[in-house]
């Protein structure tokens, strides 16, 4: 028989924040600098080919499935396909940089705890990425998604988001990207990151199932 491994928690390092905050770019700066146990899934990448392909099949306009409801079923899809092959991960003692808004998540705390739960015995990190409105509409008209077109349509509607963010479920790195670049924000989340799995490092440590104020940092 193989000798037997030392089997240690693995980590879901959960990067969010609303469309056009930065998330992208940060993880695209961070990951190089996280343990080579890390793998690396963004949703956008991961399921986003598949919305495409059902709006395309069902003949439908991405405003007429948002009006329907058949958006919000293919954003929970999406969802569910993301989670599974994070367990997946997390099963073969694997980390993982996890990249997607997760707003449904962090406006419904028993949502995000569910999750949490789901995850387990890894040990959640929470970062979220923040922009002030006048960029984040900016990069929005720039970057050209095929998303873009229905957000800056319901930019009005959807802007509160952005200006009054939802405090986040559990105690989290916030950070805003307006400004400063990628590389410098990479490091401050690495450090976070450290200081929170050195506190969650005894194995029976669990994330505390109810809603806390986020800490702001700088």
């Amino acid at each position: 028989m193989p000798p037997a491994t030392i089997r240690t928690r693995p980590t879901v390092l959960a990067l969010t924040g609303l469309p056009g905050t930065g998330k992208t770019r940060l993880a695209r700066a961070l990951y190089p600098t996280l343990a080579k146990d890390f793998a690396y899934l963004d949703i956008d990448t991961l399921t986003q080919p598949l919305v495409r392909s059902a709006l395309d099949v069902g003949g439908l306009s991405l405003a007429a499935a948002a009006a329907s409801g058949a958006l919000r079923m293919l954003r929970d899809a999406q969802y569910a396909c993301l989670w599974n092959q994070v367990r997946e991960l997390v099963s073969f003692q694997r980390s993982v940089l996890v990249v997607a808004p997760m707003t449904h998540e962090i406006e419904d705390p028993p949502a995000f705890f569910d999750v949490v739960a789901r995850l387990r015995p890894a040990r959640v990190v929470l970062v979220r990425t923040h922009a002030s409105a006048e960029v984040v509409r900016s990069r929005l008209e720039r970057r050209g998604d095929f998303l873009e077109d229905l957000r800056l349509a319901r930019w009005d509607e959807d802007r509160h988001r952005y200006e009054r963010p939802a405090p986040l479920p559990m105690p989290g790195l916030e950070l805003d990207t307006s400004a400063s670049s990628p590389p410098p924000h990479a490091d401050v989340v690495l450090n976070w990151v450290r200081v929170q799995l050195a506190l969650q490092a005894t194995p029976d440590a669990a994330v505390p199932i109810r809603p806390v104020a986020a800490r702001k940092h700088a």
